[in-house]
Parts: C-alpha cells; structure tokens; sequence
C-alpha cells in the first residue's frame, strides 16, 4: 500500500504539467461546490427569519404587458374584508427616503409597511417597540434598521423617542429592528 503511494507521488512528480492541471481542476470543482452550496443553504436550506416561515405567502399581480407589479392599498383593504383563507394581510413597498440632519440631506432605502406588518412576521425589535395600530398605516413613525442605527445613531439606545426629518416630514423613532431581519 505505502509503496503504491510513492509510486504515485514519482509519477505525479515526473510530470508537472499533468499534476498542475489535475490540482486546478481539483480546486475549482472544490470552489464551484462550496460556492454553489452556499448558494442553495441560504435560498433554500435555512429557515426564513420570520416566525412560522411555511404560512407566508407573498401575493403579487401580473399585468400582461409589463410584468410584475406590487398590489395596491385599494387591493389590500378589498382583501382584508372578504379573503378568508388568510389569518392575516399586510403590505411593505420599498422607497427612497431623504434623511435631513444637522442642514445635510442623504439618501436612505426603506420600506413602507402596514402596521400590523411586524405582528405578521413575527419580527420582535431589538430596542423600542414596532407600530402601535394594527387598523391602519402608523404615521409618522419610524422602525429603524440595526445598520441605519449604528450608521447614523452611533448605535445610541437612547435614540427610541427622537425626532427625525425624512422627506420633509417630522418622524418619531419608535423602534430598531434586528440586523437579519430583512422585510
């Protein structure tokens, strides 16, 4: 057995061309694998981070001529009297928002969500709390992201009651939600 081993080891090494090509088609099966696993682990594999991932649906419309497309406010009231096959219905929309501080405005990406949107998904903040009303859209209230907190808050927890300016509106900071919690 060992002798058949240093026989191998002669040969490969007798001839470089050959075991160079057979160690870099080693290498990238290798890294085309571990690439492609963590791909299909983190799409598929690993639970949603939401609470009871197996009972979310997401629903969208389909228009003929210009693909797909988000569900409207009007659609989402509709479904929430007469749909009786869900629990629960709620929506988010992502939207840039301009972030004005200390007479500097950046730019910002969020979502736009219904109330009871962190009760759906069974997100708990990591400070503060999410929206109080689950009847209709919270106004002027703000759930930040643990990125956006630590990115413009210098991760202070005394930032749950501050007054923000976003698009040219007053804003309360009523809560941060976690940093693997994506809506």
């Amino acid at each position: 057995m060992f002798s058949a081993f240093r026989y191998s080891v002669r040969r490969l090494w007798k001839s470089p061309g050959f075991t160079l090509t057979a160690l870099l088609t080693l290498a990238l099966g290798i890294g085309a694998t571990t690439a492609m696993f963590s791909v299909i682990d983190s799409a598929l594999l690993r639970a949603l981070p939401y609470r009871d991932p197996d009972r979310l649906v997401r629903v969208w419309k389909r228009d003929g001529n210009s693909g797909d497309f988000d569900v409207g406010p009007p659609n989402i009231v509709d479904w929430r009297e007469r749909a009786k096959c869900f629990q629960s219905i709620t929506a988010s929309q992502g939207l840039r928002l301009a972030f004005q501080s200390g007479g500097e405005v950046s730019s910002l990406s969020g979502r736009e969500v219904l109330s009871n949107f962190f009760e759906v998904i069974g997100a708990k903040p990591l400070l503060g709390r999410v929206f109080r009303t689950a009847s209709s859209a919270p106004e002027h209230e703000v759930v930040l992201s643990e990125r956006s907190w630590r990115k413009l808050f210098a991760s202070n927890p005394q930032v749950i009651g501050q007054r923000i300016v976003l698009n040219g509106l007053e804003h309360e900071i009523v809560g941060v939600h976690a940093e693997g919690f994506r809506p």
